[in-house]
């Protein structure tokens, strides 16, 4: 689908009528548009919103995640992890106070738990330096425009994601209060599915093991 055509459905189902992109303010419509690709990145797990640690944005540069004095930086389009790991068991994602009084005694073996302090990833029991972190993490993808709609796997696959989550959110402000409950039904409908076509993948490749959420407060 194009980004034209998007709009195009876009506003045609928010006005209810046939539109043009010059019927409805285009400010507006960026603003909820940007607003749906927030919600999409916090609440979606897809194959096409996720990439190795070892492809990691740090400073706007692509850099592997290493790890310096027992911290790794969050890359910076970081929405939740998926797993990490330093070649042995995915490990487990605990609060911050609580790994600070893990390590408190210094313990050591292989690392079990780590926890997201500001801008960094601590890890418990303490890694060397230079040690590479593996695994994955769910991105946000680059703002849909004209010239990054066509690189946007996610919405080439799952455009109806990004049409529903845009209604949901553009249903107030277009007064389409009697559609919004079937608009944000339909978001939750797909964003489901594709969560758990995520989840059926892991399963068959044999990769899911049962760990606490590692969804970051950020």
């Amino acid at each position: 689908m194009t980004w034209s055509e998007f709009l195009q459905e876009l506003m045609r189902l928010l006005d209810g009528d046939e539109t043009t992109p010059t019927d409805l303010p285009i400010g507006t419509l960026q603003q909820i548009i940007s607003m749906a690709e927030r919600r999409i990145y916090r609440e979606v797990q897809s194959r096409y919103n996720q990439k190795a640690f070892s492809a990691s944005i740090i400073g706007g540069v692509t850099t592997p995640l290493v790890v310096t004095s027992n911290l790794a930086p969050v890359p910076d389009d970081l929405e939740q992890v998926s797993i990490m790991h330093f070649g042995g068991y995915s490990l487990l994602p605990v609060p911050e106070e609580w790994l600070r009084a893990f390590n408190y005694d210094a313990p050591t073996g292989d690392c079990i738990y780590f926890a997201q302090t500001g801008q960094q990833f601590t890890f418990g029991p303490a890694v060397s330096n230079a040690t590479a972190v593996q695994g994955n993490y769910y991105y946000r993808l680059p703002a849909l425009t004209n010239s990054t709609a066509a690189s946007n796997l996610l919405f080439q696959n799952e455009h109806d994601l990004f049409l529903y989550a845009c209604l949901a959110t553009g249903a107030p402000v277009f007064k389409r209060f009697q559609e919004a409950p079937g608009w944000e039904a339909n978001y939750q409908q797909i964003r489901e599915a594709v969560n758990m076509r995520t989840m059926g993948a892991a399963y068959s490749a044999g990769r899911m093991r049962v760990n606490p959420s590692t969804r970051l407060m950020r």
